[in-house]
């Protein structure tokens, strides 16, 4: 890439979005570093052809994915971008229609002869979104989940504090001006 923020997008829609096996081929292939490394959710890869091999696999199962780049933030001087998206997922064998999943995608770049190739991918999804591409059904569960562990652990905060497990005192917040 000559000019990474405003290339991106380009990038990130036909990997995310291309039904054509040559066209992923080539994007990987110029875009990213042979030694480029993948980190996600419930997957990592160490090498371009192992990312190849995994968004493939991804067009495979949801060969009607769309996404949104809704923000892109370029650091020239870490040379990271950082990218706030809107994924639809939808996989072949989906009994609803697909749930929007919001996505953070930090991208490390090297600079190579003044062009800058992608070096590692690492994505972000919120619990609940992340779940939402799976089924949207198992959302409610997944609230649940997070409120009970919520609840769990203010409770034990309260009963640490209250035995000392903090020094300096306050238990609280206090409003303004107080």
């Amino acid at each position: 890439m000559q000019n990474p923020k405003a290339e991106i997008t380009a990038i990130v829609t036909t990997l995310t979005s291309t039904k054509s096996n040559s066209e992923l081929v080539d994007t990987i292939s110029k875009y990213f570093t042979p030694d480029a490394q993948f980190v996600h959710l419930i997957c990592v890869a160490g090498s371009r052809a192992e990312i190849l091999w995994i968004y493939q696999w991804y067009r495979i199962m949801s060969p009607e994915t769309k996404c949104d780049v809704e923000n892109i933030i370029y650091d020239r001087d870490l040379n990271v971008i950082v990218l706030d998206m809107v994924q639809w997922f939808s996989p072949r064998f989906r009994f609803s229609s697909p749930a929007p999943a919001r996505l953070n995608t930090r991208l490390t770049l090297l600079e190579n002869d003044r062009l800058h190739y992608i070096a590692r991918q690492e994505d972000f999804y919120p619990t609940m979104d992340f779940f939402a591409l799976l089924s949207p059904y198992l959302v409610p569960f997944v609230w649940v989940f997070l409120k009970l562990t919520s609840l769990v652990s203010n409770l034990l905060a309260r009963f640490f504090l209250r035995a000392g497990a903090l020094k300096g005192g306050g238990t609280g917040l206090k409003a303004r001006g107080e």
